[in-house]
C-alpha cells in the first residue's frame, strides 16, 4: 500500500553526536559531515502496525557515506550537494534540491509530500521538517514527517479506520510524525 512506503523519500537525514557547542555558519564554505548511524522515533499518534514501521525504519547510508552543504556569500542559505571527492569543484547541487536556510549554527527546511493512498480521492500530506545544528565536530541532524489526510473525508475516514484496525496499539497515521535521526561527525573524527 503507497501509505506504508511514504516515507521512504529520498534525502532524508536526521541526528548527531556532542560537540564544542553551537558553530554559527561561514559564508562560501563547503561543509562534509560523515554520516556513522540513523535512527527513527515515532510520536504516540502512530500506528504500530509491523508493516508501518518496516516501512519507515531507520534511514540506509553506505559506509562513508557524507552529508555535504555550501552556504551562500552571505550565509543566509546552504545548498545540500553530491560530491565525488572531499574537493568542492567535484559537487554539484544535490538532485532533491534542497536548499536550507540558515540561522547562526542552524539551518532549517520544510516541504509538503502528497501522494494517493489508493482509496478514492484521499490524500496522504507529508509535511517535512529538516532541522540541522552544527555542534563543532558533530552535526545534529533531525528530518521529521508529519502525516495527515485530506481531500476526501469520507475516504480518509475509512482509510484511518483501516489503519487503526490493523494496529495494536488503534492509532492510525493522521497526525503522527516520524523523525529520522542521523549521528555525524567531523571527517576528521572517527564515527
Amino acid at each position: 500500500m503507497a501509505l506504508y512506503r511514504l516515507l521512504a523519500v529520498a534525502g532524508a537525514l536526521a541526528c548527531g553526536c556532542g560537540g564544542a557547542g553551537p558553530r554559527p555558519a561561514k559564508p562560501d564554505t563547503t561543509y562534509y559531515w560523515t554520516i556513522c548511524d540513523s535512527t527513527v522515533e515515532f510520536s504516540a499518534d502512530c500506528s504500530d502496525e509491523p508493516a508501518f514501521r518496516e516501512a519507515n525504519g531507520p534511514l540506509l547510508f553506505e559506509p562513508g557515506s557524507h552529508l555535504i552543504y555550501k552556504t551562500s556569500a552571505d550565509a543566509r542559505s546552504a545548498t545540500l550537494l553530491a560530491c565525488t571527492s572531499y574537493d568542492p569543484s567535484s559537487c554539484k547541487q544535490a538532485s532533491s534540491g534542497v536548499v536550507f536556510q540558515v540561522a547562526g549554527a542552524e539551518l532549517s527546511y520544510a516541504a509538503e509530500q502528497r501522494a494517493t493512498t489508493g482509496f478514492g480521492a484521499c490524500m496522504l500530506t507529508s509535511s517535512w521538517s529538516w532541522l540541522l545544528t552544527d555542534l563543532g565536530t558533530s552535526l545534529d541532524v533531525a528530518i521529521s514527517s508529519t502525516l495527515s489526510l485530506s481531500d476526501d473525508p469520507a475516504a480518509c475516514e475509512q482509510v484511518e479506520a483501516t489503519a487503526r484496525r490493523r494496529a495494536p496499539n488503534m492509532k492510525g497515521v493522521q497526525g503522527c510524525t516520524v523523525t529520522f535521526r542521523l549521528r555525524t561527525v567531523s571527517p576528521d573524527k572517527n564515527c
